[in-house]
This record gives C-alpha cells, sequence and structure tokens, in this order.
C-alpha cells in the first residue's frame, strides 16, 4: 500500500522524527523515503542500532501513538493512482490490499481517502492476531484462505518481491514507490500506473 498506492512518507518520517527527539535517540542513519516499507521495528533498528528489546518495545509504542493520533493524516495518493484503481475495479477486476502496515491507521487512511468500497479485502500485518510476522507469511494466509492462487502482487520494493516468491505469487514492480533495486530477479516492472493498467490487461 505505502509506495505503490500511496505516498505516507511525510506522515511516516514526520512521526519517527517526533519520537526520536521526544525519547532522546541518537539517530545512526539519514530518514530518508528510502525506510518506508519494512516493519517499523526493523526499521527503528536500521535508523538507531538500538538492539534492547524493551527500549524497541517503547519507541514502537510512541510510534504506534503518535501516527496513529496524527501521522497517518499527512498521506496522499500518487498521481493517476485514483484513475488506476477505478479502471481495474470497473473490469471487474478483484482488488486487494495486503500491507505490513497494522490495521488501525490503515483503516483511517482508507476511510480518509474513500478508497475502501473499491477493494474486495483490506488485509494487515496484525489482521489475524499475533501469528503472522511478515508480509510473506501474511500473503500465504491469504492466498491459503481465499484461494487467491491466481493473484499478482504488486509493490514497491524488494521485500515486497521476496514475498511474492514466499507466497509462490507472480509479482510486478513498480517505479514510482520508495524502493531502490537493481532488477536482477527479472521481475516485471511498470514505469506508471496506466501502464500497469495496460499490462494487467493482457493477462
Amino acid at each position: 500500500m505505502d509506495g505503490t498506492l500511496l505516498d505516507s512518507s511525510n506522515g511516516v518520517l514526520n512521526s519517527l522524527r517526533q519520537v526520536f527527539i521526544d525519547n532522546n535517540v541518537v539517530i545512526k542513519k539519514t530518514i530518508t523515503k528510502k525506510i518506508i516499507g519494512p516493519p517499523l521495528r526493523e526499521t527503528i533498528v536500521q535508523l538507531t542500532e538500538i538492539i534492547d528489546e524493551k527500549e524497541l518495545d517503547h519507541l514502537v509504542d510512541c510510534f504506534k501513538c503518535e501516527y496513529d493520533s496524527e501521522g497517518y493524516k499527512d498521506t496522499t495518493i500518487f498521481k493517476d493512482i485514483d484513475v488506476m484503481i477505478s479502471s481495474l475495479y470497473e473490469r471487474g477486476i478483484n482488488l486487494y490490499i495486503a500491507t505490513n502496515k497494522r490495521q488501525n491507521p490503515t483503516k483511517k487512511i482508507i476511510n480518509m481517502l474513500d478508497l475502501g468500497h473499491f477493494f474486495t479485502g483490506i488485509y494487515s500485518i496484525d489482521s489475524f492476531g499475533s501469528g503472522i510476522e511478515t508480509k510473506g507469511e501474511l500473503l500465504t494466509h491469504l492466498v491459503q484462505s481465499f484461494n487467491l492462487e491466481d493473484c499478482i502482487y504488486i509493490g514497491d520494493h524488494i521485500d515486497d518481491f521476496h514475498a511474492a516468491n514466499y507466497a509462490k505469487l507472480e509479482y510486478m514492480m513498480v517505479d514510482w514507490g520508495f524502493g531502490t533495486f537493481i532488477n536482477e530477479f527479472n521481475w516485471e516492472l511498470v514505469l506508471t500506473p496506466k501502464e500497469l493498467v495496460h499490462n494487467l490487461g493482457k493477462k
């Protein structure tokens, strides 16, 4: 969702900065859009090199509070994504969201942007309790639960490719998101939302 459909960068990055300021945390790496995508805890470790579990728990909780109350509001739709979603929906294609973002802010963002009616299902990393820890596990659960073997997973980050591969799903990479990558796995790369609609129409 983040980086593929939505630009959540300002809200995520500003919430992280505020949490680090409030907790006097020294940042070891520059906070840029490229950090968006992996799970929150992993992102905090990468930025701070903190390994103490209790301290990480506290920072994660602080981020959730900050982002879920204010940060999520600073989310926008990427250019032409609304047209893309509408076109696919009108063609009768069942659309799903599977995201590392937690259920609470995901629902708030989807409601705020009035996108929910386009999607057959919207699933977060915590939609099914604590048993699912990675996006690959989430995709596998969805495939097995709803017979989605013929789905194509679309993402903007190499982690999305690995998640799709884990779930044995076909994958398409978009070029307008947050990820940086070299196409060493020869995935299908799409440059614009219009191209994505066109390519899906051929499948």
